[in-house]
């Protein structure tokens, strides 16, 4: 469970504490390895892939470990990492290619975390990407892992030596046994303990990436989907004459690109009926902004259901479009009248990301589909967390109030969904 009254955990999520001397320095050998640099911090949160907030603002630079935003290094310190958020990245796809690894090779690392820190880098052979074409070339990535102490390298030498040592009469060779044993006494049993990661190439697939304005590439066999944020983009460039560019702010082209390939489905009217009290919430969120400033509300831990009722009453010609678009569903969905409203206009009502959907895939829908409900707080605070930060700055003290424990209060059902993106 989240528990978003902590800053560290609701602005990035479960981290994992690294608060002992021998854990901190184990992480300073494997910082100096990768970018010459040392923290000075006697505690810090890491995510999955090693990456620090607070070091990050000791550094002041959110990429230190992530320089132009591709090959992407990640320090493990604990195989307990497998089971923590991401803080910051570049590409959703990164969270779950580390994990990913961290499962397909669990015995490896296990055993080379046990005695060193684990670090290494994503590895998309580009040390920048200077076009989205660059971008969109980079599908493989390629793991590379090492430890301060050479395990990897010890390991790898003991197994060569020992599988030369079952050659032919080579157990006679007094020298290359004593190599091993010299090597054992670093790297143990290699053949008890497998301490070399075995499965070290990943494929992107589909992802998003800030880079560029922000994008949402769908790499599909018939061809890529581009779905930008920037309202801006040019997607008149080289070596993108064969990709499709939707624009984010395009909601019918979005939606209809995404039921085009099975990455939505409905939900029945009658579904949604069961969810009428979830839609009651909505249409006095969406008036609480109103509320808030005309009544110079400072503090709104709890709903006052009743004074926004009032408020509503009261200014009811005068409440946002949201408003009544909201309560015209509430009223459908109340009286069994679903002809009296038209489904294409609310689409983000009755679309969500399909069921066959898992792990990165259902993760990367859902962000998308974010960006069309304006009061979901629960999914933006799951899968986006960049458009719940951004909302969030413009908000009120007494909203931010309101919505911070808002979704403590209903922290089980963050844990629930978070579930389906870890899945793979």
């Amino acid at each position: 469970m989240i528990n978003v009254f902590d800053d560290i955990a609701f602005q990035y999520g479960k981290l994992l504490k690294i608060d002992s001397q021998a854990l901190v320095e184990r992480y300073n050998r494997a910082l100096f390895a990768l970018i010459e640099k040392r923290t000075s911090l006697k505690e810090f949160h890491i995510d999955c892939t090693g990456f620090s907030p607070e070091i990050a603002l000791e550094l002041d630079n959110d990429d230190y470990l992530n320089a132009h935003g591709v090959n992407k290094k990640f320090i493990l310190i604990s195989m307990k990492q497998v089971d923590m958020d991401m803080a910051k990245t570049h590409f959703s796809s990164t969270m779950h290619m580390v994990k990913s690894f961290c499962r397909d090779n669990k015995k490896a690392l296990t055993t080379l975390t046990a005695g060193d820190v684990v670090f290494g880098e994503l590895d998309n052979k580009q040390f920048k990407a200077n076009s989205v074409s660059d971008m969109l070339k980079a599908n493989t990535v390629y793991i590379t892992v090492d430890t301060s102490k050479k395990l990897l390298e010890k390991s790898t030498s003991c197994a060569d030596k020992v599988e030369l040592l079952l050659e032919g009469d080579n157990w006679q060779d007094d020298a290359l046994l004593g190599d091993i044993i010299e090597l054992s006494k670093t790297c143990g049993n290699v053949l008890k303990n497998g301490a070399i990661p075995s499965k070290l190439n990943y494929q992107r697939g589909h992802y998003y990436t800030t880079l560029f304005g922000g994008m949402y590439v769908f790499q599909m066999e018939e061809g890529i989907t581009l779905i930008t944020e920037d309202p801006l983009f040019n997607g008149n460039q080289e070596g993108l004459e064969n990709v499709e560019v939707i624009s984010q702010h395009s909601e019918k082209k979005v939606y209809a690109f995404l039921e085009k390939h099975n990455f939505i489905e409905p939900m029945s009217f009658n579904y949604l009926q069961e969810k009428l009290s979830e839609f009651e919430l909505k249409l006095l969120h969406s008036a609480m902004d109103g509320y808030l400033k005309s009544k110079g509300v400072k503090s709104f831990a709890y709903m006052d259901k009743n004074a926004i009722k009032n408020y509503i009453v009261e200014n009811y010609d005068h409440l946002p479009n949201d408003f009544y678009r909201i309560e015209r569903l509430v009223n459908a969905l109340q009286n069994n009248l679903p002809d009296s409203i038209k489904v294409k206009e609310y689409k983000p009502y009755f679309w969500r990301a399909s069921s066959d959907l898992s792990g990165a895939d259902f993760s990367l829908v859902s962000r998308l589909l974010c960006n069309f409900k304006s009061y979901s707080y629960f999914s933006m605070f799951v899968h986006n967390r960049k458009l719940f930060e951004t909302k969030y700055k413009r908000w009120s003290e007494a909203k931010q109030d309101y919505v911070r424990t808002h979704l403590f209060d209903h922290s089980s059902i963050i844990t629930n969904m978070r579930k389906r993106i870890d899945v793979e």
